[in-house]
């Protein structure tokens, strides 16, 4: 997939697969009706559910999936954070569903799930710890618990208590956290 607006052709977005049958690339037609914002991370796709994510816009952020069982596009319902600012708005799989977390830095964190079978927004948490507010949910391990991982190079992940707005901190040895934190994805394809 790749922003063809910027080669000077007419989509927004190109989008090409490669099909295993024929050993060939082809189109996907038709294509994104929306250009991907491909500003830092946020241009690379979150898969959850047989879905290809991303976000698209500027000024009005909006999701756009790709089922790749399809190949079709669509706009997932209107977002209740599409005025937000497209630069702190993180998408992530918590719990096997898509999330997003919209950050006022030193402020909050709202943390958003879709809902896929009625097609709508659920806000599931709401954060004003500052600590956490500044970092990336990296997973939900229990109903009121919440993983998280610093946006500094830190070698420790934070554990968010939501009941008691506590937070622990759990060391993960020589690695560093920071931005480079990514969840484990089934591969596509299996080598056998």
């Amino acid at each position: 997939m790749y922003n063809s607006s910027e080669l000077g052709l007419e989509n927004a977005t190109t989008c090409e697969v490669f099909d295993f049958s024929t050993n060939t690339w082809r189109y996907i037609n038709p294509s994104s009706p929306y250009r991907i914002n491909t500003s830092s991370s946020r241009g690379h796709a979150l898969y959850v559910d047989g879905s290809l994510y991303w976000l698209t816009g500027k000024k009005e952020i909006k999701v756009l999936a790709l089922d790749l069982h399809t190949e079709t596009f669509q706009v997932i319902s209107k977002a209740p954070f599409a005025e937000a600012d497209h630069r702190n708005i993180i998408t992530r799989s918590l719990n096997n569903r898509l999330c997003l977390s919209v950050s006022k830095p030193l402020q909050q964190m709202i943390i958003w799930s879709f809902n896929s079978e009625n097609k709508t927004w659920e806000q599931i948490y709401s954060i004003v710890n500052r600590s956490v507010t500044q970092s990336l949910p990296v997973a939900i391990l229990e109903k009121n618990k919440l993983l998280c991982c610093p946006r500094s190079n830190s070698r420790q992940l934070m554990i968010y208590d939501i009941k008691t707005k506590s937070v622990d901190s759990v060391s993960i040895g020589t690695y560093r956290c920071g931005d480079s934190v990514f969840c484990y994805v089934e591969s596509f394809i299996s080598i056998l």
